[in-house]
């Protein structure tokens, strides 16, 4: 929605942020209380600390990214699965009781992340091992829940796009023309398109090994030792949770697109591991749990002190540089052209930045118009010759900045846009252009220190421009 300013536009920017690190608090709270069920409350509490001083989690968590609800969701599934922690035959009480909660939580997971199925198809694997009536289980418990988690998920998303696709030829609430309703199952179009096509590897590849060699242990920093030595020491009071772990990492390595943020769920699953070894310079927290003893300080660590400092000082620097300082410039940039759009000088902005940079309406919420270059790989419902041809208009404006624009604005001198953001890197390519037009440096904003991306901030310190006609926002 184009909300304006004003309390209204505060709370419409904020919203989904205090939603989503809500959710994060709450997959925080399940890491502890699975950690207490399945190694002890001491265990827990450091588990906890772990959770909160982890630079990652701090990062990723709170951020409106399927991923990040996928594992606070997985996370407390786990904690309310009935025999999940137990070994041997499910008790015969806990085959009666509960289930539902947990069931619906993992579906509801693969519902908003699809590629996290085969992580509870392993789970459910697991529970028709361990039950002593699997078929009953499956027909009498899983399938009703699915029927009804499926079902929801499909009309809502049938909803979603008769609803866009009507909007987008015109039509409004009230007028009874939508269009023709087709039912829509969004986590096979994600299967297909992704996996069975390849389309995700338009958006970057890595190899097999990438999460095993760089994405885990920069997510892990100096939590990965810590993990390594806890499952070594406490694998079996883990319930297997670093066995889901791997398996969660293995097949995600699978896939050529690969991503930092698709590790979240693994790094929350191996907290309770890293909290059971620093608790254990301590003591053996997990034993003492078992036998229902008093915990005292005893045999403490000499070194403990010197540990805690090397795994916590260097998270804790890197959560708040990664948080607040790095690749800020976009953000500081969004919240300039809001403030020119409020004070009406911003009337439409062309951003040729990389794809997927810039945030966009969740942060700008007025009426402008806002351009960008389209990435949109090609699908492959077209020929072979079309596919060889294709080139998307990144790849066209990357190959020659001046022409592309020229072509773009030819003849349409009233359609040039009010304000071009992009990197002061390309300013030299599109210079030309910007001179012809009367366009002005009207702002810089400090992005990073250290480029990221070596098309668009391939030098120095990156920073992001934005150029007007009037000189200023």
């Amino acid at each position: 929605a184009l909300v304006g300013d004003g309390p209204h536009a505060a709370a419409v920017l904020a919203a989904p942020r205090l939603l989503q690190g809500a959710l994060a608090g709450v997959g925080d709270f399940y890491v502890y209380l699975l950690s207490r069920r399945l190694m002890g409350p001491e265990v827990a509490r450091w588990a906890l600390l772990c959770q909160l001083m982890s630079w990652f989690n701090f990062f990723c968590a709170p951020r409106t990214l399927a991923n990040s609800t996928e594992a606070v969701l997985s996370v407390a599934a786990l904690y309310h699965w009935p025999c999940f922690g137990k070994t041997g035959p499910c008790p015969r009480e806990e085959e009666v009781e509960g289930g539902a909660l947990a069931l619906a939580l993992g579906m509801l997971a693969c519902v908003v992340r699809p590629s996290g199925a085969p992580l509870w198809l392993a789970m459910g694997a697991r529970e028709l091992l361990q039950r002593r009536r699997p078929l009953n289980w499956l027909f009498r418990q899983v399938l009703p829940v699915a029927l009804l988690v499926g079902s929801i998920s499909v009309f809502l998303d049938s909803w979603a796009y008769w609803r866009v696709g009507a909007d987008a030829r015109g039509g409004l609430p009230g007028i009874p023309e939508r269009g023709q309703w087709e039912w829509v199952l969004a986590p096979w179009n994600f299967f297909r398109v992704n996996v069975l096509e390849g389309v995700s590897a338009n958006y970057g590849t890595h190899p097999s090994h990438w999460y095993f060699t760089q994405g885990f242990p920069v997510v892990a920093g100096t939590f990965l030792p810590v993990m390594v030595l806890g499952v070594r020491q406490h694998w079996r009071q883990g319930a297997g949770l670093a066995a889901l772990a791997l398996w969660s990492v293995c097949y995600h390595s699978f896939i050529g697109h690969k991503e930092f943020r698709f590790v979240l769920l693994p790094l929350h699953l191996l907290m309770p591991y890293a909290g059971a070894y620093l608790s254990a310079l301590g003591g053996d927290p997990v034993a003492r749990a078992k036998k229902g003893t008093a915990t005292p300080r005893t045999r403490a660590s000499p070194w403990r002190h010197w540990v805690l400092t090397m795994v916590f000082a260097p998270q804790v620097l890197a959560g708040a540089y990664f948080s607040f300082v790095h690749q800020r410039g976009v953000l500081d940039v969004m919240d300039s052209l809001r403030a020119g759009a409020e004070a009406g000088s911003v009337r439409d902005v062309l951003f040729l930045t990389p794809c997927h940079v810039i945030p966009l309406y969740s942060h700008m919420h007025w009426d402008v118009a806002m351009h960008f270059l389209d990435c949109s790989p090609q699908l492959s419902s077209v020929t072979d010759s079309q596919t060889e041809a294709y080139r998307n208009e990144e790849e066209v404006y990357a190959s020659d900045p001046p022409a592309y624009l020229r072509a773009r604005y030819r003849g349409q001198e009233a359609a040039l846009p009010s304000h071009i953001v992009l990197f002061a890197e390309q300013v030299g390519k599109v210079r030309p252009f910007l001179d012809e037009r009367g366009y002005r440096l009207a702002h810089t904003a400090f992005h990073a220190h250290v480029p990221a991306d070596a098309e668009y901030e391939s030098s120095g310190t990156a920073e992001v421009a934005v150029f007007s006609k009037s000189g200023n926002i």
